[in-house]
C-alpha cells in the first residue's frame, strides 16, 4: 500500500446556512404564496367562463335557450313571455334572432355566478376558492337534480378548476406548482 495524503478542504457553509434559514422562515408564513395561488385559481376560473369550459361544457338545453332569449323585465326581474321571442305566426323576432346568432354564453345569464367566485384565506397555510353568495353555485359545478320535485337534471359544468375528487385541472396544477416554486426560489 502506498502512502496517501488526505486532502482537507474547508467549505464555507455560511451562505447555505443563511439560505436554509430564509427558506425555513418563508415556510412558516405561506400567506404570500397562498395569495398567489388564490389569484391563480380565480384567473383559471374566469378563463373557464371565458372558454365556456375546459373541456367544453355541455350545451344549453332548448328550454334554457328559449328562456334566455325571452330576457327579463327591467322592473320585476321576471322572465318575459314567449311572445318576446316568437311572433303569433311562430316566426322568431329579430331581436331574439340577433341574440341567438351572437351566441348565448353558458352559465352567464346575469354574470352573478362568475362575479361571485373569489378566493378566501382562512389561515396562513390555506386558500379556498368558491362562491358563498350564489345559492346555485354547487349545482352548476357538480351537476344534479333541481327544480320543482327535482325533475330537471343539470349537467356538471365545472367552472372552478377542480374535479369531483378534489383534483386540480392540469392548467391549475401547473400554475400552483409554479407559484410554490417561485415562492421557494425567492426565499433562498
Amino acid at each position: 500500500m502506498s502512502d496517501q495524503k488526505l486532502i482537507e478542504v474547508d467549505v464555507n457553509m455560511k451562505p447555505f446556512e443563511e439560505a436554509l434559514k430564509r427558506l425555513a422562515r418563508s415556510t412558516r408564513d405561506l400567506r404570500p404564496a397562498m395569495r398567489d395561488i388564490g389569484g391563480l385559481l380565480e384567473k383559471e376560473t374566469f378563463d373557464n367562463f371565458r372558454a365556456q369550459g375546459r373541456p367544453a361544457w355541455k350545451p344549453l338545453s332548448q328550454v334554457t335557450i328559449i328562456n334566455r332569449l325571452m330576457g327579463r323585465d327591467r322592473n320585476s326581474g321576471k322572465r318575459k313571455g314567449r311572445s318576446s321571442v316568437f311572433r303569433k305566426n311562430g316566426e322568431m323576432r329579430a331581436r331574439a334572432r340577433r341574440k341567438l346568432e351572437g351566441g348565448i354564453a353558458i352559465l352567464q345569464d346575469s354574470g352573478d355566478l362568475r362575479n361571485s367566485v373569489q378566493a378566501y384565506y382562512p389561515d396562513p397555510v390555506s386558500v379556498i376558492i368558491g362562491s358563498s353568495k350564489v345559492k346555485y353555485a354547487a349545482i352548476h359545478q357538480f351537476g344534479g337534480k333541481a327544480g320543482r320535485n327535482r325533475k330537471v337534471r343539470i349537467p356538471a359544468r365545472p367552472y372552478i378548476p377542480v374535479d369531483t375528487d378534489g383534483n386540480l385541472s392540469s392548467e391549475a396544477e401547473r400554475g400552483v406548482l409554479a407559484a410554490i416554486y417561485d415562492h421557494l426560489a425567492q426565499s433562498v
